[in-house]
């Protein structure tokens, strides 16, 4: 998604820089290309699938029966690191 916007940024710097300003606005016949440029990609939600365990003992016990490592992964502060 994110090398998506820089390719699209980067071809619409020339456009830009030479002063022709056409810029796209969302519309009934484009729908499907704004939605599939806005929208994930499977590729870019498979975490979703993954069958996360919220509660520390139940991932220790999972882990412990299928003889798999358990990351645990803790933070303090805000995810984005805007405290």
């Amino acid at each position: 998604m994110l090398l998506s916007f820089i390719l699209t940024l980067a071809t619409a710097l020339p456009a830009l820089a030479s002063g022709d300003h056409q810029v796209p606005t969302p519309s009934a016949d484009n729908l499907s290309a704004w939605s599939s440029h806005i929208l994930p990609s499977p590729s870019e939600v498979k975490h979703e699938q993954i069958p996360w365990l919220l509660k520390f003992g139940e991932g220790v016990q999972a882990a412990h029966d299928q003889g798999k490592p358990l990351l645990f992964w803790a933070m303090n502060g805000h995810p984005l690191g805007c405290t």
